[in-house]
């Protein structure tokens, strides 16, 4: 898995990815549950995670993720 290598450009560009496109909604919130554990301390605040926490809080079928997201997203304001 992705979540066992060093959290770096690619790694972030692969869990978005995930999260922005894949149907399946296990993969989504591996890719969420990832990208919140793994991003060094602030770098949820990155301006791609942000963009796309916002549209998955807003659009995402699965109601978990639209909670993570907007918890998520309300954490990095906080910073």
């Amino acid at each position: 898995m992705l979540k066992e290598f060093p959290f770096d450009r690619d790694i972030k560009q692969a869990f978005l990815f995930v999260l922005k496109n894949d149907k399946n909604p296990g993969l989504r919130i591996a890719a969420i549950n990832c990208l919140d554990s793994l991003s060094p301390a602030g770098q949820t605040a990155d301006p791609d995670i942000l963009e796309v926490l916002k549209e998955r809080m807003k659009s995402d079928a699965n109601s978990y993720i639209r909670i993570r997201a907007k918890a998520t997203l309300q954490e990095a304001h906080k910073q």
